[in-house]
């Protein structure tokens, strides 16, 4: 669903009744958390069990980088050992996905007390970037900044079918200090602040029309008050099924032209 979609069904129903069974944000599912993810509640021991199994077992690959882009459709190529356990890689994988559909308040309570977390995960690639180690820490603020990053970015032009081009900035440096500092507020209370200081910030974008303006600021309002009448917060779900993985095979080759790289700090 599109920007405009969203803007429209937001707008309209929600209005009329606030009451939205699904909508999607830039490509992010969002649900009422009632209605959404993994419906299995879990302590917070058992979450930080799973969110441990994240941890690989491998040390992570050197990384490499190409002055050109290369074959592997990345600057940036890791080296994987011959002896690298790409069982570890499956496992944690399969590991990701019930903490990235896991739709608890206790979830997102956890993931950001371990998005410092420095203890290597995996390594890939997410779009047009070059593959990258990633940490425990960076996939668990990946999970948890969705349930507060949904309104940082908007369309001037939901119909253009661009990339978002309206960015507010939302003054969270450091996800767990900035949540420390709001350790009274639940998650919802949370969007609602998020959002408000998106809203401030509508007057300032200059460079979009009056009727862009006037619409992202009428959509936060929707966001608001629809948070605001159920107090739940909203649950935003996102596959990495399309992010970029080597495996075995393709380790091989990569070791074929490492002699041509040149290596670089990660």
């Amino acid at each position: 669903m599109t920007m405009c979609e969203f803007s429209t069904r937001f707008s309209r129903t929600a209005l009329r009744v606030l009451k939205i069974s699904v909508i999607v944000v830039l490509g992010w599912v969002v649900l009422p958390a009632s209605h959404a993810g993994d419906p299995v509640e879990r302590s917070a021991r058992e979450w930080d069990a799973m969110i441990d199994s994240l941890a690989n077992h491998n040390p992570p690959p050197q990384l490499w980088r190409f002055v050109n882009r290369t074959d592997f459709d990345s600057n940036i190529v890791p080296f994987f050992p011959v002896d690298y356990d790409w069982d570890e890689q499956a496992r944690i994988r399969a590991a990701l996905f019930p903490l990235a559909h896991g739709s608890s308040e206790v979830l997102w309570e956890r993931l950001v007390k371990h998005s410092d977390d420095k203890r290597y995960a995996l390594t890939t690639r997410s779009n047009m970037d070059d593959y990258s180690n990633w940490s425990v820490g960076r996939l668990c603020r990946m999970i948890a900044n969705r349930r507060l990053y949904f309104v940082s970015r908007m369309h001037s032009d939901p119909k253009s079918g661009e990339r978002p081009d309206v960015f507010f900035d939302l003054g969270i440096e450091n996800l767990a200090k900035w949540r420390n500092d709001r350790s009274g507020k639940s998650l919802y209370e949370l969007q609602i602040e998020v959002c408000e200081t998106a809203l401030k910030q509508v007057p300032q974008q200059k460079e979009i029309s009056d009727q862009a303006r006037h619409r992202i600021g009428e959509d936060i309002k929707m966001m608001i008050a629809k948070l605001e009448q159920t107090k739940n917060p909203f649950f935003f779900e996102r596959s990495m099924d399309s992010y970029g993985y080597f495996n075995k095979e393709k380790a091989k080759s990569a070791r074929a032209i490492i002699p041509r790289l040149i290596p670089t700090k990660e």
